[in-house]
């Protein structure tokens, strides 16, 4: 079967381009997926193409296809991400307040993050160095990976070859 590439247009989705990150995590998760719906709609209407067969997004469940996420992050962030929930539920972050960037709450150790070692909160990406208990990044990143939980495949770059986890 032939493969096809399809892709929202900036023009389509203007208004859901915010200048900051978090404001564009919460506006995709928002407003992404009629337009998203539309173009899965359109390409499956087209008589000149074939349907649509797999979509690499977390909507692909939606249309009961097979769910292939593609992760842009190094496999590494893949991996610190995946603990968002369980720092917050430890209470690491958000942090409680900004002193907590420089009175050694940073060098608590993380050592149950699978395949890493001899790591600190300071080693992991900046999100987990805010102090706001509403943060939109930190809700975005969970979201992101309870969603990565459902995928049948997920893609990481990364150099080296992994084993198959399962």
């Amino acid at each position: 079967m032939p493969f096809q590439a399809s892709i929202l247009r900036p023009s389509q989705m203007a208004y859901l381009l915010p200048q900051s990150i978090p404001a564009l995590c919460d506006s995709t998760s928002k407003n992404c997926f009629v337009p998203f719906s539309n173009l899965i709609s359109k390409l499956n209407a087209a008589s000149d193409s074939p349907p649509v067969t797999c979509i690499i997004s977390d909507a692909s469940q939606k249309f009961g296809l097979p769910n292939v996420l593609f992760w842009t992050h190094s496999a590494c962030a893949f991996m610190c991400f995946t603990q968002c929930k369980n720092l917050m539920q430890r209470g690491l972050t958000p942090l409680k307040d900004a002193k907590y960037l420089t009175n050694g709450h940073l060098e608590t150790i993380i050592d149950w993050i699978l395949g890493m070692k001899n790591l600190s909160l300071r080693d992991l990406p900046g999100i987990y160095h805010t102090t706001d208990p509403n943060d939109k990044l930190l809700e975005s990143v969970v979201e992101q990976i309870e969603a990565a939980s459902r995928a049948s495949a997920i893609l990481l770059p990364t150099f080296d070859a992994w084993r198959l986890m399962c």
